[in-house]
């Protein structure tokens, strides 16, 4: 089974400075996580990353097999695809 959601060596930088650097994930449909981690680790980066408000400078990221790295936020159809059921 393939993973709803892919990150693939996501890095982020803003400037000179990375704030995200190779960071990979793979999470199933209705699969839960948190994301720990102390301030300025790059926890709500890679959320705005997923949710297109940040561009990645390097890697994909894929949601129910769609490449959605390059598209603007209201183009991601995120909150569709949350909602809807799989067959």
């Amino acid at each position: 089974m393939s993973a709803y959601l892919s990150i693939d060596s996501v890095t982020v930088s803003y400037g000179v400075t990375r704030v995200l650097e190779n960071v990979s994930l793979e999470l199933q449909r209705g699969e839960m996580v948190a994301l720990l981690g102390s301030s300025g680790c790059g926890k709500t980066t890679l959320l705005r990353a997923i949710a297109g408000f940040v561009q990645p400078t390097s890697g994909r990221i894929v949601v129910d097999g769609r490449d959605i790295t390059a598209l603007p936020p209201e183009a991601r159809m995120l909150s569709q695809m949350a909602f809807s059921r799989s067959s």
